[in-house]
């Protein structure tokens, strides 16, 4: 009997095969972006859920009140990690890691750039990265044993067999390998060449000064089984009031760290979710491309139906039962899935190199994984069955009687489930047209907000080797060579957003308020060469005024909030010491060009914590001209060391590559959407110009025009359409709403972006039916009427 099935689908592809093309098409194209999205998805619900132990792992996070409001951040002091191990019996493991850093690494003359943490010894011993060799219990022993990965490994030695060779750091730091990892996968934090000891940074900076109210470091704990988190919360929760002897107030908790990835936004001190939102749009809309596609299916096969009537039929007056029927028809939606799921994966692995550089990730197909061999068959048998399920049901319940009268069509209800199918499909790639439109002005709102500098002609170097020794010889000499007109030593870029700090007084500030300023330090020049706008004052210049050693600079944020009159000659005190403002300037974005503008405070060279060289390059020559003479000047004062000039423009961009992503991704699933309902529309288009042919001869014999036919069967098309743009405007208007509360500097929703979506969607079905309309428009009448 299968094989009978089996023969009897196969004749009926064959015999349709316009039709059996387009079903495998928009299957495939369905299939292959859900395959696609499933891989992400699967990517990001595993980020750093593959450690052995990772139920008993957590995040050290801080949380303090700041202006009534309850914030939550995760950088803590650098004594945290050993406290909690020395003081806490529930503590198997904890473990301090810094931020990524750029080294300079060196084999035997070879050079390479390198990004590197520092780690504490039981770093190995709580999170589950494989050694290929090396001991795990040493490997990062002592000041002068570090780890490497695979990769890096061979592109430095040419071989992964590195365990006691000897490696140097920056031109002068000494370390033996002590173990080599295999290549970390792609959806974890700490993607890196090399892991280095802790003690790393005391080599680099001196002695750990233990200093509780410095929060720039990851904590990582591992606590033994059985522990009741609640319970061991409240036990640490004051563990850093405790060691700053009240100086700080900030409260300690741990976060599951399998959670920290997807659901680690707080909001006023309450969980908000976090990447777990992006994880479950996506989620839906892979549901609903291959809803869609399936959609597309039964309206495709429905729209046939008629040529298949007599089959059912005279089956079932010879005999046949429906369930026999259902099961045939099962059996050939399976076999189109079947054929549509090949080339759908064949469509997704061709695809992937573009969607994994789309994402900035490294996915690739599990082939040898029987799991993932398993997920696909089942994923095309539900594929089929879902898709056929409604054509098996509509094409069996046809009666042998009404079919051989040929009297089984009902093609003039209001309502038709048929309908209904292309209504549910243009809403969702509406939806998806307005949010594209959305998103991208979102973006765009944010780009052309005024920065407050100018970023044009700005580039920056970041600290290396003999830089810092040399910096003033640098600047002097960017100048003196024409490389730049201006040149300002600063401890970060324009662009890093990587330092604030709640430390700041000034009289008539109200008593316990805690409030966050942006902090950045410069040996001067600093609103030259950025091009500040200075609303009152001047620039800090140590050079002309001797007491700007102790100067500051505030924006007018900070001025609003320190509720200055007068701001200029007034006292801040940071960090132990009292700055004179001599200077307003304008906000500029360091932060997030989509979020508000924060208080700032620039503080003069007295507290010299310099970390980079900002250059205004000269306007008086080309740029490429500057950047060879400042390449040059670099080389002479730092010539162990690669020069990298960065672009602060270019920076800039990479504020907004998440919400580009976003955006690029919404416009091709978009694209796919509408593919696949136009095709559907395409054999609903076919169902009713075949059913209406007759009247369509009548009403030519009786006069009517080409012009007139067609618009008769387009304008039937217009009502489902204009119904779903009706559907789609409030849920894409409260979708987007909720999407643009994450931003505080936003755009507002205007009513033409759901005009415009609309009028696209009208266009492309009304340009999608116009084919068949023309084509039963301009059919000869004679043959349609000649069976009366």
């Amino acid at each position: 009997m299968f094989k009978n099935y089996l023969t009897i689908a196969f004749r009926s592809l064959k015999s349709n095969l316009g039709f059996s093309l387009i079903n495998i098409f928009g299957l495939a194209i369905g299939m292959a972006a859900t395959i696609l999205i499933a891989l992400w998805v699967n990517n990001e619900v595993g980020y750093d859920r593959f450690h052995q132990n990772v139920n008993q792992i957590y995040v050290a996070f801080n949380k303090s009140l700041f202006e009534g409001e309850m914030r939550i951040w995760r950088s803590t002091p650098s004594p945290l990690a050993p406290a909690l191990k020395q003081e806490f019996p529930e503590v198997k493991y904890a473990v301090r890691v810094d931020y990524n850093q750029k080294h300079l690494a060196e084999y035997q003359g070879k050079k390479l750039q390198a990004d590197g943490y520092n780690a504490d010894p039981d770093f190995l011993k709580i999170f589950s990265f494989p050694l290929l060799s090396g001991n795990v219990n040493d490997c990062l022993a002592g000041n002068d044993h570090l780890i490497v990965t695979e990769t890096f490994a061979r592109k430095l030695f040419g071989t992964a067999d590195v365990v006691g060779k000897l490696i140097k750091l920056d031109n002068k730091y000494d370390f033996t390998i002590g173990g080599v990892l295999k290549d970390m996968p792609a959806n974890t934090r700490f993607t890196a060449d090399f892991i280095a000891p802790w003690a790393f940074l005391q080599r680099q900076y001196g002695p750990d000064r233990q200093l509780w109210g410095n929060n720039s470091i990851r904590t990582y704990v591992q606590l033994l089984p059985n522990t009741n988190l609640e319970s061991f919360n409240r036990k640490v929760s004051d563990i850093t009031i405790r060691h700053s002897n009240q100086e700080e107030d900030n409260r300690v908790f741990m976060y599951p760290m399998k959670d920290y990835y997807l659901q680690g936004t707080f909001k006023n001190g309450k969980l908000e979710g976090g990447h777990i939102e992006i994880v479950r749009l996506f989620t839906v809309v892979a549901c609903f491309i291959l809803l869609i596609a399936c959609i597309n299916f039964m309206n495709l096969s429905t729209a046939r139906g008629d040529k298949r009537a007599k089959e059912v039929g005279v089956r079932k007056a010879i005999g046949a039962l429906k369930q026999a029927l259902i099961g045939q028809f099962l059996l050939e939606s399976v076999l189109i899935a079947a054929m549509a799921g090949a080339l759908g994966l064949l469509a997704a692995q061709l695809a992937l190199p573009y969607f994994n550089q789309l994402i900035q990730t490294q996915l690739a197909m599990p082939y040898a994984n029987g799991w993932f061999i398993a997920g696909v068959i089942g994923f095309i048998l539900i594929t089929g069955l879902l898709a056929g399920c409604y054509p098996a049901l509509y094409l069996s319940s046809f009666k042998a009687v009404a079919v051989l009268k040929g009297a089984h069509r009902k093609v003039s209800a209001l309502i038709t489930p048929r309908k209904v199918l292309v209504v549910t499909q243009f809403t969702f790639a509406v939806v998806m047209i307005v949010s594209t439109i959305i998103i991208r002005r979102q973006i765009q709102y944010a780009q052309d907000r005024d920065n407050g500098y100018e970023q044009a002609s700005l580039v920056y170097v970041s600290f290396s080797g003999d830089i810092e020794k040399n910096k003033q010889l640098i600047k002097s000499e960017l100048i003196n060579s024409g490389a730049a007109s201006a040149v300002s030593v600063t401890s970060s870029n324009m662009v890093s957003g990587d330092s604030n700090t709640w430390g700041v007084e000034w009289q008539g500030k109200p008593t316990g308020s805690k409030i966050t300023f942006d902090r950045m330090a410069t040996l001067g020049d600093f609103g030259k060469t950025m091009k500040l706008k200075f609303i009152s004052g001047r620039d800090i210049d140590p050079a002309k005024f001797p007491t700007d050693s102790t100067a500051c600079l505030i924006n007018e944020s900070a001025m609003r909030i320190m509720n200055f009159k007068n701001p200029i000659g007034q006292l801040v005190e940071n960090e132990g010491l009292k700055w004179h403002i001599v200077g307003v300037f304008k906000d500029f974005v360091w932060q997030s060009p989509f979020e508000a503008m924060s208080p700032m405070l620039v503080t003069g060279p007295t507290m010299d914590w310099s970390n980079c060289i900002q250059i205004r390059l000269n306007p008086n020559q080309s740029v490429s001209a500057s950047l060879q003479k400042a390449e040059a000047v670099f080389k002479k004062y730092n010539p162990a060391f690669p020069v990298t000039l960065s672009f602060v423009d270019q920076e800039y961009q990479h504020k907004f590559a998440e919400q580009q992503r976003t955006g690029k991704l919404a416009g091709i699933f978009a694209l796919l959407t509408i593919l696949i309902s136009c095709l559907g529309l395409f054999g609903l288009a076919a169902y009713m110009a075949a059913s209406r042919t007759k009247e369509i001869g009548v009403r030519k014999v009786l006069g009517a025009s080409v012009a007139n036919v067609t618009a008769l069967i387009s304008v039937e098309f217009l009502k489902p359409i204009l119904l779903s743009v009706a559907l789609a405007t409030p849920i894409a208007w409260i979708m987007m709403y909720r999407w643009l509360q994450n931003y505080s500097y936003r755009m507002q929703i205007e009513w033409w972006v759901f005009a415009v979506g609309g009028f696209m969607a009208v266009v492309i079905a009304l340009l999608t039916v116009s084919y068949q309309s023309v084509k039963a428009a301009v059919a000869n009448p004679v043959k349609s009427l000649r069976s009366e």
